[in-house]
């Protein structure tokens, strides 16, 4: 549903009745990710990676999901933390 919101508030006693007419308008806030945006870490250290996700401009709880690349060895969790899974492994040459 969109913004504006128009309501009637109608106040009653046991002798007359008056209604008003009213209007409501909501915005959005921003949410702005900020540090950190990147990171990187090393396949030695990649078995104790984390790293909490934050935002600014929120108006209550913020929930993330991952929605594109590979996952496989990354968990996010719904409240920013991101985690890898297991120890990376570096690419095998011969």
């Amino acid at each position: 549903m969109d913004s504006p919101f128009n309501f009637t508030v109608t106040a009653t006693n046991y002798v007359n009745t008056s209604s008003l007419a009213l209007s409501i308008a909501l915005g959005a806030s921003s949410i702005t990710q900020v540090a950190p945006t990147s990171d990187s870490t090393t396949v030695d250290l990649s078995s104790a990676y984390t790293k909490q996700l934050n935002v600014t401009g929120n108006n209550g709880a913020v929930n993330f999901t991952a929605t594109g690349g590979s996952t496989t060895d990354l968990s996010i969790g719904f409240s920013g933390i991101v985690k890898t899974v297991g120890t990376s492994r570096p690419a095998r040459t011969t």
